[in-house]
């Protein structure tokens, strides 16, 4: 089991001290940023294996020209190596991180156990209504570590939804927030006592209304913050942002979360856009080998990303892994147990990700130090029984 040794500035914002738990139509043509990044044309590349190209194929959207690894390519894209470099030079290391990601109503339901039969009844311990969304918490995570984090997101302009918008704004600012959303996106998860979860989400879509706006809104955004963390947000807002990632040398960590993929179903070319412009990817196990199989390659190595620098894989009680570019070897990192009994896997995930993004991103620690200190983060929000913000009380 890990030991780690927090600095002051990491203890004295650790879970505990959040305040989360006091605190009562679809895309069908290529998107504008695809075409940018890849110049129009498809760039999935045949490995010599039916299956792993099946999901292009299917979509019928993407060319399959024959090669040995897959290649996105940025030719319209800025060249790290020069580019991204000049631009540090003038404007420095980030200082802080912007997050696009969705703000959602969660109502947490805690029961004794699951329910071990169709129809089986399970009785109700404790409900709680919060904050949540992967955009959400880990800018919240990184305010509480003391970054200035700020959130582009869409949310609900209806009346029924003001306190959860008063709650976003008063802890991550307005000036990003859009009401685009008749209301709000809501989750409703139930909690076994053995800490298993079944989710169930509403996403709502951006009002046709408001896309003309989603463009000027994400520029003022991207000019504001040169490191942008992206989660599962609607599509038109994606694509918003990845036209920005095509034309900035914007560091970008982007969570390839179940949420993330399924949102792009339709829109497998944003999804590929974000991918090929991440210079790091957040994941889980089963998240990494389903975007291995959208992506149609063998591994990561197989993958070519002049900006790809590092990939985590979360694996929850078993701590995780992380791999750097040219990816040909994958490094374990240890879990860090909580400290009390486990009340609340939800959101860990999404705690992990924002305190990784301050160690890595803005501290410039390496890999292995991001992952241990983004463990210990996570292993806090465990014992804590809300995924954000309290919206009952």
């Amino acid at each position: 089991m890990h030991s780690l040794q927090l600095s002051p500035l990491w203890r004295k914002f650790s879970i505990f001290s959040l305040g989360l738990e006091g605190q009562g139509q679809q895309l069908k043509s290529v998107s504008k940023a695809h075409k940018m990044l890849c110049g129009g044309k498809g760039h999935h590349q045949d490995l010599g294996g039916r299956q792993g190209c099946s999901h292009a194929k299917r979509r019928g959207r993407l060319s399959m020209p024959g090669a040995q690894q897959c290649r996105i390519s940025a030719m319209k894209l800025p060249n790290p190596s020069e580019s991204m470099t000049s631009h540090m030079e003038e404007v420095g290391m980030p200082t802080s991180v912007g997050c696009v990601g969705m703000a959602t109503r969660d109502t947490l339901i805690f029961v004794d156990e699951m329910p071990s039969a169709d129809e089986a009844l399970v009785r109700v311990k404790n409900v709680v209504v919060c904050l949540g969304g992967k955009g959400v918490i880990p800018a919240l995570t990184l305010r509480r570590l003391g970054n200035a984090a700020g959130l582009l997101c869409l949310t609900s302009g209806a009346e029924s939804d003001l306190r959860l918008n008063s709650l976003l704004g008063d802890s991550l600012g307005r000036k990003y927030l859009i009401p685009a959303l008749e209301a709000a996106n809501a989750a409703w998860i139930i909690i076994g006592g053995n800490g298993h979860t079944y989710t169930a989400v509403e996403e709502r879509r951006c009002r046709d209304a408001w896309t003309d706006q989603l463009g000027t809104i994400t520029s003022r955004f991207f000019d504001e913050f040169s490191a942008v963390y992206v989660a599962a947000e609607d599509p038109r807002l994606l694509s918003a942002a990845l036209t920005e990632c095509a034309q900035r040398p914007t560091k970008v960590v982007v969570n390839v979360s179940s949420a993330l993929l399924g949102r792009l179903v339709e829109a497998p070319e944003i999804l590929e856009g974000l991918i090929a412009r991440a210079c790091c990817l957040i994941m889980n196990e089963s998240e990494n080998a389903s975007t291995i199989e959208r992506l149609g390659i063998s591994g990561w190595s197989a993958f070519a990303s002049s900006w790809l620098r590092c990939i985590v894989v979360t694996a929850g009680s078993s701590g995780g892994r992380y791999s750097e570019a040219p990816f040909s070897r994958w490094t374990n990192f240890e879990p860090v147990r909580p400290t009390r009994d486990v009340t609340c896997p939800v959101g860990a995930g999404d705690v992990f990700a924002g305190a990784f993004l301050l160690s890595w991103l803005i501290e410039s620690e390496p890999v292995s130090l991001a992952c241990q200190k983004a463990a210990a983060m996570a292993s806090e929000k465990l014992v804590q029984q809300l995924t954000g913000l309290a919206l009952d009380g």
